[in-house]
């Protein structure tokens, strides 16, 4: 897989604002090459950054234009979308804190040197300076040689959580069991349009409908998708739905 900057990357950073001390930032679509699969398809990853009093937090970092260093990162997984090591290594000094499960581990365990690297199962928590992430777990149900989120790999999505506020990053995964225990969420990040990789829209509807964040954000789809106003339309009035690839939607 080749990944490179879409050029339908907004120039303007997408921003949701929380609150005073609480922001969710879009880090921006990019171009995907997989040979014999995709041809530059431009594609809106579920990469985020998200900042916490002053604390900056980045999840999934790929091709990240923002000349920051976190103080935390979290990876769901090791596909080339979710998990870049030059994007972990430019956005992380000593003191940067990277929390990823074990397929990401035994990739960069030797890279990191003098960074704090936690490796992470699914459903056990961690505290971080004051905010907590606890993780669920994220796969496919249908499982086979050929399945691209198996539940053995261990992949997983993040709940990051300060005071009131709690948001649900799902990382690929298709509406599985444990999702459905989660609860007062105030933005959930979760993807849509998903073929064999991860849920369906219909699906994803379904969920957040069933959560009822404050907020839901879609990710992880081809820019240009008919689904995105499939999915915006279809969510109950009780969650604002906000589409951060930047694009104006019809």
């Amino acid at each position: 897989m080749a990944i490179e900057v879409s050029d339908k990357r907004p120039q303007k950073v997408q921003e949701l604002i929380i609150q005073n001390d609480i922001s969710v930032y879009a880090t921006g679509a990019i171009k995907l090459n997989i040979p014999f699969l995709v041809k530059n398809v431009d594609f809106f990853p579920a990469s985020f950054k998200l900042v916490i009093n002053g604390k900056k937090i980045f999840i999934d970092p790929v091709k990240i234009e923002m000349n920051e260093i976190a103080d935390l990162i979290l990876i769901t997984h090791n596909h080339q979308d979710h998990f870049s090591i030059n994007d972990i290594l430019s956005l992380s000094n000593d003191k940067t804190t990277i929390i990823c499960p074990k397929g990401v581990y035994k990739k960069i365990q030797k890279k990191m040197n003098l960074k704090t690297l936690i490796m992470i199962k699914p459903s056990e928590s961690r505290d971080i300076d004051g905010i907590s992430v606890t993780t669920v777990p994220a796969y496919n149900k249908k499982n086979g040689i050929f399945t691209a989120h198996s539940r053995a790999a261990e992949n997983i999505g993040y709940i990051i959580s300060y005071g009131d506020f709690k948001l649900y990053h799902s990382g690929d995964t298709d509406y599985v069991t444990e999702m459905k225990g989660i609860e007062k969420i105030t933005v959930a990040i979760i993807p849509i349009d998903g073929g064999n990789l991860t849920m369906s829209t219909e699906n994803a509807v379904s969920f957040i409908n069933q959560l009822e964040p404050k907020y839901a954000i879609p990710a992880h789809y081809q820019i240009g998708t008919s689904d995105l106003n499939s999915f915006k339309s279809s969510i109950n009035e009780k969650t604002e739905v906000r589409i951060m690839d930047g694009q104006r939607i019809v």
